[in-house]
């Protein structure tokens, strides 16, 4: 693959990750079934052009109208040894039952050890592959720190060089469904 050319974006990287299965579906972006989430991968493919991912200084809030409130901006901090959420959309902060912005998971282990373990994996394995990682994920409605049993999400990769991820742009729908 010619750099030019960019990532290919048809396989997921989801043999770093070691999940249930069951439990999680990792997914092409072409996959990606929820709107605000089909969005944020069009956008972010917008800013891409033929780098192999956008700059986070060509994200811009007021560009993703509807879609800010399912947005995460994601600082890589230390090459991904920690996470700092820096802007979390209403959508986002209100499915979660403790704060989240502007904090780091390492942080919010303490208060939500799935969430951050859950996502510390899905972000480093997006700072390593440089590549997007889209999945959907049922969750059980056992979790006390989760309102809300099934997620589709995208986690983005962000740089201003094509070798090093410093951003995480992500988007994600959440839904509670008990059956």
């Amino acid at each position: 693959m010619r750099k030019s050319e960019g990532p290919s974006i048809s396989t997921p990287p989801q043999a770093q990750l070691r999940l249930d299965p069951a439990k999680t579906e990792f997914i092409t972006l072409e996959q990606l079934e929820n709107p605000v989430v089909r969005f944020g991968a069009s956008y972010w493919l917008s800013l891409r052009g033929t780098k192999c991912f956008p700059a986070r200084d060509l994200v811009n809030v007021r560009d993703v109208g509807n879609a800010l409130s399912h947005m995460m901006l994601i600082k890589v901090i230390e090459g991904g040894a920690d996470f700092e959420l820096r802007v979390v959309g209403d959508a986002i902060a209100r499915a979660l039952r403790v704060p989240v912005h502007k904090r780091r998971l390492g942080d919010i282990a303490g208060e939500a050890p799935l969430f951050a373990e859950r996502n510390f994996k899905f972000y480093r394995s997006v700072v390593e592959s440089r590549k997007p990682l889209a999945m959907r994920t049922y969750l059980g409605p056992a979790s006390q720190e989760l309102k809300y049993t099934h997620v589709e999400a995208l986690i983005l990769p962000l740089g201003s060089r094509d070798d090093l991820v410093d951003y995480l742009l992500a988007f994600a729908s959440y839904v509670s469904r008990f059956v």
